[in-house]
């Protein structure tokens, strides 16, 4: 599923406009309501993150320059954003560095399997693809606050209960905020490569729990989640280009507010 699934209270101030819908009609008032929450830079990508390097960059735009950089991330995505839409989260970065932390997870977050990376910025005042912007990073095994773990497990089990796979997060003031959700959980053995720990196959976890579960119950159970994945996924597309913000969905069409919980249910 696409990202939009992490809203809530957990991802960045966001604005998302679903495909098939023209960006640069709305760039006059995503201007308007980004200026107001205060918000200098937005990072675009496409919804389901299929990010391929060089030929599909995000970008770090300002505010004022929107409508430039939605006009290159279209052409240099080359239709991708035909099967998704588009991303513009608020870009979170402070005094010209940014703190992640991935973390790993099948059914609720594991244990100690975290990595932090630190990346130094360039300057990115005119903006520019974000890979361009990373002057170096560097990283290392860390220890995530339970408190963050207790605010994150909630959504992992709502929304990705079946995932064995890894979520990049950002940690201002203990209020984690996710921006990037991982296909599978292919970094978990490098955690222990930077400890030099040797605890055997990482996907041991993995498979212990696998041997552990009814797989006909689970199965029924997988039916049951990708229906009511899907249904919410075509509330969000039918709500139109919006801005989410805590608990709150604006539109972008009409100005109208609602609860993100109304159809996250």
């Amino acid at each position: 599923m696409g990202e939009i699934f992490h809203v809530r209270a957990l991802c960045p101030r966001t604005f998302y406009v679903p495909e098939g819908t023209r960006t640069r009609d709305y760039i006059p008032i995503i201007q308007e309501i980004a200026r107001e929450q205060g918000i200098e830079y937005l990072f675009l990508k496409d919804e389901f993150g299929f990010n391929s390097g060089a030929a599909v960059p995000y970008y770090i735009a300002p505010v004022n320059a929107l409508e430039k950089f939605c006009a290159l991330f279209y052409e240099k995505s080359r239709g991708v954003t035909n099967l998704g839409g588009l991303l513009l989260e608020e870009f979170l970065a402070r005094d010209n560095c940014i703190d992640i932390y991935k973390s790993h997870y099948f059914g609720s977050i594991i244990p100690s399997e975290y990595i932090h990376y630190h990346v130094d910025l360039h300057a990115y005042r005119d903006g520019a693809p974000y890979e361009k912007v990373i002057a170096r990073m560097s990283e290392e095994p860390a220890v995530v606050p339970q408190k963050v773990i207790d605010i994150m497990n909630p959504v992992i089990q709502q929304f990705y209960p079946y995932c064995f796979a890894s979520v990049d997060c950002i940690i201002p003031d203990d209020n984690p905020r996710i921006i990037d959700l991982n296909s599978m959980a292919g970094s978990l053995g490098y955690v222990q490569q930077l400890r030099g720990e040797d605890r055997g196959n990482p996907f041991t976890f993995f498979l212990e729990k696998v041997l552990l579960t009814d797989n006909r119950r689970i199965f029924d159970q997988q039916i049951a989640y990708r229906t009511r994945i899907l249904t919410i996924y075509d509330r969000v597309r039918d709500l139109g280009p919006s801005f989410v913000t805590g608990k709150w969905w604006f539109s972008l069409k009409d100005r109208s507010e609602r609860e993100v919980s109304e159809f996250l249910v």
